[in-house]
């Protein structure tokens, strides 16, 4: 199991060009992404991903964070 968990996050890393690390690292703090394509791609490639959830007046509310792990 442990060996899996190691090749997927290497798979991960190896996705992530340098110059996207500080994308990943600005989301993570921010929890939202700007409408520009670097980051829409690395929300294809599940290097950032999106969550939903219904606040208190029942709008639905989006945001972003880093994978985790990588």
């Amino acid at each position: 199991m442990q060996r899996a968990i190691t090749k997927a996050r290497n798979n991960y890393r190896n996705a992530v060009d340098a110059e996207d690390w500080q994308k990943l690292a600005e989301v993570s703090v921010s929890k939202s992404i700007p409408n520009d394509l670097d980051y829409r791609n690395l929300l294809f490639n599940r290097c950032l991903l999106e969550y939903r959830h219904v606040d208190e007046r029942g709008e639905i509310k989006r945001w972003h964070d880093k994978l985790f792990g990588i």
